[in-house]
């Protein structure tokens, strides 16, 4: 008999498979990013279905068998994307979580959950201030900055003081206000370096 894992989770993505299956892209507070075999639950009777919609926080029971992860069980606690309303932040947000997927080798307990829950939650408290373009992509760029950091892909002997501090800083409207277009620029310049050195 299988042991039962059980775990807050957001599903990050999850794909059709055989008749009325999906594949989750499960990112754990416990295990890391994962992928789950979910059964049955593209009927339309399974009772799985609203807990395991894209971008929801969700406590999950899982089996670790042979032929991998398999979910038994979910309950969802609130879906992220419902309460992002605002469209532009939204889609922010998502941009930023389609790095996860591609960054992350293997199962990884590095933080990253709590990274991106304590995002999530910034993204939604203020999502009804009129946040204009650059402070959306500033907030980008510092959530990006944060996932690359965590995952061990920013190299710290290259990283200037003034982007370590975006790393480290209490996240605040005062924290995205601050940061001026020239220096948005070498927080992507670090970005795209530490991507392009990942080799993904």
């Amino acid at each position: 008999m299988h042991h039962i894992y059980k775990t807050p989770a957001i599903i990050l993505n999850n794909r059709h498979i055989k008749e009325a299956d999906k594949q989750l892209a499960l990112l754990t507070k416990d295990f890391g990013l994962i992928r789950a075999i979910a059964q049955g639950t593209r009927k339309t009777e399974s009772k799985l279905r609203p807990s395991i919609q894209d971008y929801s926080v969700t406590e999950v029971a899982l089996v670790n068998g042979r032929t991998g992860w398999r979910l038994t069980n979910a309950k969802i606690d609130y879906s992220i994307s419902a309460q992002i309303e605002n469209k532009r932040l939204l889609k922010s947000f998502a941009q930023s979580l389609n790095l996860i997927e591609r960054l992350v080798l293997g199962e990884s307990e590095d933080g990253l959950f709590e990274i991106v829950i304590k995002f999530s939650q910034f993204y939604i408290e203020h999502q009804q201030q009129v946040l204009h373009a650059d402070q959306i992509k500033n907030l980008e760029s510092i959530f990006v900055l944060n996932i690359l950091e965590s995952l061990g892909y920013v190299d710290d002997n290259k990283t200037p003081e003034i982007v370590k501090k975006e790393i480290t800083q209490k996240l605040s409207i005062s924290l995205i206000n601050s940061i001026e277009e020239s220096h948005r620029k070498e927080l992507n310049k670090i970005i795209n370096q530490s991507i392009r050195e990942s080799g993904l």
